[in-house]
C-alpha cells in the first residue's frame, strides 16, 4: 500500500466534503473546488478521509498517492488559504 496514500486526511470544522459519483466537492471559508477521482480509487468520508484502491496495479499505486496529496492540499488551500514562502534569495537585482 502507497505510505502517502494510506494516511487519513483530517477534515476540519470549518471544512465541509461531499462526494457523488467519482467527484469530491471540498468547501471552505476561502473557496470551494471539486476533484474527480480516478477510477479505482475509493474514499470514505467522515471526520477523516480515507482513500483505498481496487488494485495493488502499478499506475492504481502512483494514483493512490497523488490523489490523496492533491485531496490534502485542498482541504489546506480552502481553509488556511495560500501561504507564500520568502524567496528573497531568487530574487535578482539589475
Amino acid at each position: 500500500m502507497s505510505r502517502i496514500g494510506r494516511l487519513p486526511i483530517p477534515v476540519p470544522e470549518k471544512v465541509t466534503v461531499t462526494g457523488k459519483k467519482n467527484v469530491i466537492t471540498v468547501k471552505g471559508p476561502k473557496g470551494e473546488m471539486n476533484l474527480t477521482i480516478p477510477s479505482g480509487i475509493k474514499v470514505k468520508i467522515g471526520d477523516e478521509i480515507v482513500l483505498s484502491r481496487a488494485s495493488d496495479t502499478r499506475e492504481l499505486t502512483k494514483l493512490h498517492g497523488t490523489t490523496r496529496a492533491h485531496l490534502a492540499n485542498w482541504i489546506q488551500g480552502v481553509s488556511e488559504g495560500q501561504q507564500n514562502a520568502d524567496r528573497s534569495w531568487q530574487r535578482v537585482s539589475g
